[in-house]
């Protein structure tokens, strides 16, 4: 781990880890800190969530609290940026601190192998004193109890919404919850969170793609049907998760 120094042009970095010397010529060393110093957690793992765990690796997030309780399988191949034909099998937690571990080794990643439910939220994210909550969890009911949940604790948080069956990247946007449109994940969700007594200000990464339909029957696994996801959409739904994350804390520091 080198560090970066440079007096050039009026330009002055002193004992700046080389690791950030890219993002401090964006984001400036007072911001970038503020950023870094932030405790995250980030709840699902799979394909948007990984790619939201990703940026906030390698732009120096020093805390993370990091909550999937799967593992990896190889239908997860396909858009999951932890997955290999080495790690079927193994917990997505632990996979990606281990990557983590490997791009940061200063960086301070608490792992936990746990399905989150309205049951258990309180009892695992009431141990830490968090800024920023990332949701990527799939279930509707579990997204509207962690949203009242961060709400209620004065948590920042942004809710991914559906990323599966769409194929425009493009299309992707961050919005309020209740200005979605087209999004069955979406509709569920505000219903869900009016029955919790919240109504607005609620940030999500909303595609206004409509849901593409698959050209033929898909088998159903584990009781659940399968749904298609094309890596590229993942991808940027996860860069924007982390994104509008990023730029809630920054809002909130000033």
């Amino acid at each position: 781990m080198g560090y970066y120094h440079c007096e050039d042009k009026g330009f002055s970095f002193v004992s700046l880890l080389e690791e950030d010397s890219r993002s401090s010529l964006l984001f400036g060393e007072e911001e970038l800190a503020k950023i870094q110093s932030a405790f995250v957690a980030v709840i699902g793992l799979g394909g948007v969530g990984g790619y939201a765990c990703e940026v906030l690796v390698r732009l120096g997030v020093k805390k993370l609290l990091i909550i999937d309780g799967d593992i990896i399988t190889r239908s997860n191949i396909n858009r999951q940026i932890i997955t290999s034909q080495e790690n079927i099998g193994k917990s997505k937690a632990e996979e990606f601190r281990e990557r983590a571990s490997k791009i940061r080794p200063d960086l301070e990643i608490i792992a936990i192998q746990e399905v989150m439910h309205k049951d258990n939220i309180s009892m695992i994210l009431g141990n830490y004193n968090l800024d920023l909550i990332l949701d990527a969890i799939d279930s509707v009911g579990s997204k509207a109890h962690l949203i009242h949940y961060a709400k209620t604790h004065d948590i920042e948080i942004v809710s991914a919404l559906g990323a599966a069956q769409r194929t425009h990247p493009h299309d992707f946007h961050v919005v309020d919850l209740f200005s979605t449109y087209q999004d069955p994940l979406a509709r569920a969700l505000r219903t869900a969170v009016k029955k919790l007594g919240i109504y607005r200000n609620v940030k999500a990464i909303f595609s206004k793609e409509i849901p593409t339909k698959s050209p033929h029957d898909v088998p159903k696994q584990l009781g659940e049907k399968s749904l298609g996801s094309y890596v590229a959409s993942v991808m940027v739904a996860g860069a924007l998760l982390a994104d509008t994350g990023i730029q809630l804390l920054l809002k909130r520091s000033n």
